[in-house]
């Protein structure tokens, strides 16, 4: 495996700059980098939601002081706007805040927190 790297950053190098900058963009999107700012915490609830595109109810997967990432098979685009109802892990309390979508990827969607309410 260490040859196919050595070998690919020796291709990578002999790249004109505008080639190489074009294959890390393309190498980003489907590869993203951690670009994180906040920790995430495992976090199995159910959140309803309604946005611009559609309204209903699924599982968190984690959240962070930053936004959550919804387990969804609802389609969605980013940048669209949302309102989520998030249920507390007993039920006893729901959070009302509102985010965008930031992220779109086959298991569900990304949602950075705009404020809380």
């Amino acid at each position: 495996m260490e040859d196919i790297t050595d070998n690919l950053i020796k291709v990578i190098k002999n790249m004109p700059e505008k080639e190489r900058y074009k294959l890390y963009k393309a190498l980003e999107k489907r590869y993203p980098l951690e670009k994180r700012k906040h920790d995430r915490v495992a976090y199995h609830s159910k959140a309803r939601y309604t946005s611009l595109e559609t309204f209903g109810e699924d599982l968190l997967q984690d959240i962070s002081s930053g936004g959550v990432f919804l387990k969804t098979m609802t389609p969605f685009t980013v940048g669209c706007p949302i309102t989520l109802i998030i249920s507390s892990t007993n039920g006893k309390m729901n959070i009302k805040a509102y985010g965008e979508i930031v992220r779109v990827t086959p298991d569900g969607v990304g949602i950075q927190f705009i404020r809380k309410v």
